[in-house]
């Protein structure tokens, strides 16, 4: 397994190559794409507002039971999920959702319910 991360990894890596070479070009930097400066798009004053909207929109547009959903996520009961052998997984799967959901809570602060789709896709 080790072996086919570090093929894949390799495997990526022209591609991080290729976004910072198209960035530099079109914009001078790296750290800058055609939605602005890193520091510009991402800030941790954002994060409470975005977490109180889209917890209010999702609970307002899919019903509270939605939270249900997050809860198994967060507690992985093994109740809730009597067919996983390996419980590590939950860490794998807490992990990723946590970053995604802290880059979304981080970014603009949006005012429509129409954004939620961003929390929704993890």
């Amino acid at each position: 397994m080790p072996g086919l991360c570090l093929a894949y990894g390799v495997g990526v890596l022209p591609s991080v190559f290729a976004v910072d070479l198209i960035n530099r070009e079109l914009y001078g930097s790296p750290f800058t794409s055609g939605y602005g400066a890193l520091g510009d798009l991402f800030a941790w004053s954002r994060m409470g507002t975005n977490a109180l909207n889209y917890l209010a929109w999702m609970v307002q547009s899919q019903t509270p039971a939605v939270l249900i959903g997050v809860a198994a996520i967060v507690v992985p009961l093994r109740p809730i999920w009597p067919r996983v052998p390996d419980r590590r997984v939950f860490i794998v799967i807490g992990a990723f959702v946590a970053t995604l959901w802290s880059i979304y809570l981080a970014w603009y602060v949006f005012d429509t319910w129409l954004f939620l789709r961003f929390m929704l896709s993890s």
